[in-house]
C-alpha cells in the first residue's frame, strides 16, 4: 500500500499538484513515524499535527498555509501473474480487513486512526491469524497480540511507550478482537469524532489541542498565547461542575489559594470547595456533589514500598509491617505531623469517589511533601511500585511542547493546549521507576530526564476502565501559590488539566451523561 502526496495549487482546492517523489517519501516516512512537521527547504514545512488537516506553512509567517493531502495510490496499470506479488492464502486481502494505529489528532493524544501500509498490515494478519503473541515491525517497535481486546503498539526500548492499534473490517464496518470458532465480531457504536465535538463544543474552544501551530502575534513573556480563548476551556462554561481542593500541606492556606488558581477556576465557572480538614474533605467526596479531587500531599512522611530494597535516605528511618492483602509497608519519615496521612478506610473512600468517573488531581512536591500523593497511588495501583514518588530535584526550568518522553519537553494534549513553554514546578519529585507507570503516561519530563507530570484515562485512548474517572499527577505544587502568574504556561495547564479531568469528551464518547 503505497501513498502519494498533494498541494494545493494557489490554496485552491479543487486543483492538486503532486510533490517531487524524494519529498513524497520524506513526508511519508515522517508521517508514519507520528512527526508533527518535516523541513521542505529554509523557508517552507509541512505540519502534521492534525493528520485531518495536513498544511503546508512559511516559517516566517504561518499564517501563509495552503492545503496538503496525503492518499491512497490507485493504478490501473495490469502485470502479468508472474510479476504479482505472493501472498499467503491464510492473509486476508487488505480491502476486507485493514491494521490501524492511533495517531495525534487536533482533539488530544491518540485521537485519530491511520492506517499501517500495505506489507505491514500483513503481516500482523499473518501473526494474527497464526495466534503469535507479538509481531516485530521495525527496528524499534513491535505489535502486542496478547490482550485480544487490547492491541498495541510498544517500543522494544521502552514497552510503556505505546499506541492503541485495531483490526478492522472495512466493508462491514466491525471490528474484530480475537479470533474465535463463532467469528463472533464487536460493532463499533461509538459516536463519530464530529458528533463528539458536537457535544462539547460549549465547553472546549476552537483551540483545544492546539500549540505552536496557534498563528496569533499577541503572546505573553514566555511566547504563550495571551488570553483565555487560547484555553482548552471556555469562560464561564463550567457552572455546573465543582471541584474539592483538599490541601494538605501547611505552606499553602485557603487565601493564597483562592487568590491564584481559585479566581481563574471560578472564571470558568467551576464552583471550589476548599478545606484543609481530613474530615470535612470525606465528607465532601462522598457527598456525590465533587467532580474532580484536588489532593495536595503533605509532608508527614514518605512512603517506599519495601519490596524495591529501599529503606529510605539518610535521615530517615525504615520499618513498617505488611498488611494481609495489600501491597508491602513503607519507610516513613517523621516530618510534619500526621495532617495528610489517610488510613486505609479513607483511601478506599478515595478509589471509590475515582471509580464513581470523577477525576483526582494529585499534586505532589519534593521529599518529604510526597506522602498522601503515595499512600492514594500505592492503595489503587498495588501492583505498579514504580509510581511511588521520591527525591528532591532543583527545578524552575521552563519545559518545550515536543515529545513527552523527551529531557526538557512536554507533549501535545488537550491538557497543554495553548502552551508552548511551561514551568516545571521548583523542588520536585519524580516516580521511582519510568518503566512502571501502569495506566500512566508520561505528559512532560523534567529538565533532570524524569517524567514530572503524567496522566492516566480510560480506553480506548488509556488504560483505566470506561467507567472510571481520569487522574493528573504533578510532582511541583509550588506552583499552585509561588509566583503563579509570572511564571511559564502554569495558569493555563491548570485551568487545562480541570477541564480535561472532567472527561467531556469521553463521557459523549461512551454516551454517558455530563453531569454526575
Amino acid at each position: 500500500m503505497s501513498y502519494k502526496w498533494y498541494y494545493s495549487d494557489s490554496g485552491k482546492a479543487d486543483k492538486w499538484i503532486e510533490y517531487d517523489v524524494d519529498i513524497a517519501e520524506k513526508l511519508e516516512r515522517s508521517f508514519g513515524k507520528s512527526q508533527k512537521t518535516v523541513k521542505l527547504n529554509k523557508v517552507r514545512y509541512v505540519d502534521l499535527t492534525d493528520p485531518d488537516k495536513l498544511v503546508e506553512k512559511s516559517y516566517e509567517d504561518d499564517k501563509k498555509q495552503i492545503a496538503v493531502k496525503r492518499e491512497l495510490e490507485t493504478t490501473t496499470t495490469t502485470t502479468s501473474s508472474s510479476a504479482k506479488r505472493k501472498v499467503d492464502d491464510d492473509i486476508l486481502d487488505d480491502s476486507v480487513v485493514q491494521w490501524k494505529w492511533a495517531g495525534d489528532g487536533k482533539t488530544g493524544s491518540q485521537s485519530t486512526w491511520i492506517n499501517y501500509d500495505k506489507d505491514i498490515a500483513e503481516q500482523i494478519e499473518k501473526a494474527y491469524k497464526k495466534g503469535q503473541k507479538t509481531v516485530k515491525i521495525d527496528k524499534e517497535r513491535y505489535i502486542d497480540l496478547n490482550d485480544p481486546n487490547e492491541f498495541l503498539q510498544r517500543r522494544y526500548d521502552d514497552p510503556n511507550k505505546r499506541r492503541l492499534v485495531k483490526r478492522e473490517d472495512p466493508e462491514s464496518k466491525k471490528v474484530k478482537t480475537a479470533p474465535s470458532s463463532s467469528s463472533s465480531t464487536t460493532t463499533t457504536t461509538k459516536p463519530p469524532l464530529s458528533d463528539i465535538r458536537k457535544g462539547i463544543e460549549s465547553f472546549y474552544s476552537e483551540y483545544a489541542g492546539m500549540h505552536d501551530e496557534i498563528s496569533t502575534t499577541k503572546r505573553d513573556a514566555f511566547s504563550n498565547p495571551e488570553g483565555s480563548d487560547f484555553d482548552l476551556g471556555k469562560e464561564g462554561a463550567f457552572d455546573k461542575f465543582t471541584i474539592l481542593v483538599g490541601n494538605f500541606f501547611s505552606g499553602i492556606n485557603e487565601k493564597s489559594f483562592l487568590d491564584m488558581p481559585g479566581k481563574k477556576l471560578k472564571q470558568k465557572g467551576f464552583g471550589i470547595t476548599y478545606t484543609a480538614d481530613k474530615d470535612v474533605f470525606f465528607r465532601h467526596l462522598e457527598s456525590g456533589e465533587v467532580d474532580i479531587a484536588f489532593i495536595i500531599s503533605s509532608g508527614s512522611g514518605y512512603p517506599i514500598p519495601d519490596r524495591s530494597g529501599f529503606t529510605g535516605f539518610p535521615g530517615y528511618y525504615g520499618g513498617g509491617k505488611k498488611k494481609k492483602g495489600k501491597a508491602p509497608a513503607f519507610a516513613f519519615a517523621p516530618m510534619c505531623g500526621n495532617l495528610g496521612e489517610f488510613t486505609d478506610q479513607e483511601l478506599a473512600k478515595v478509589e471509590a469517589f475515582h471509580k464513581s468517573g470523577a477525576g483526582l488531581y494529585l499534586w505532589a512536591d519534593n521529599q518529604p511533601y510526597i506522602t498522601t500523593a503515595n499512600q492514594v497511588l500505592n492503595y489503587m495501583f498495588p501492583t505498579n511500585p514504580g509510581l511511588i514518588l521520591i527525591n528532591d530535584v532543583p527545578g524552575g526550568q521552563d519545559l518545550k511542547v515536543g515529545d513527552a518522553y523527551t529531557k526538557g519537553q512536554f507533549g501535545r494534549h488537550l491538557i497543554t493546549s495553548g502552551v508552548v513553554n511551561l514551568c516545571e514546578g521548583y523542588t520536585i519529585c519524580h516516580p521511582t521507576n519510568e518503566r512502571d507507570l501502569g495506566p500512566f503516561e508520561v505528559l512532560g519530563t523534567g529538565t533532570d530526564g524524569h517524567p514530572c507530570l503524567l496522566y492516566a484515562e480510560q480506553v480506548p485512548s488509556g488504560k483505566l476502565p470506561p467507567n472510571c474517572g481520569r487522574i493528573v499527577i504533578d510532582t511541583g505544587f509550588t506552583k499552585l501559590y509561588h509566583m503563579w502568574e509570572k511564571t511559564a504556561g502554569t495558569s493555563r495547564y491548570i485551568l487545562n488539566a480541570c477541564v480535561w479531568l472532567f472527561g467531556l469528551d469521553h463521557k459523549v464518547r461512551i454516551g454517558a451523561p455530563l453531569h454526575r
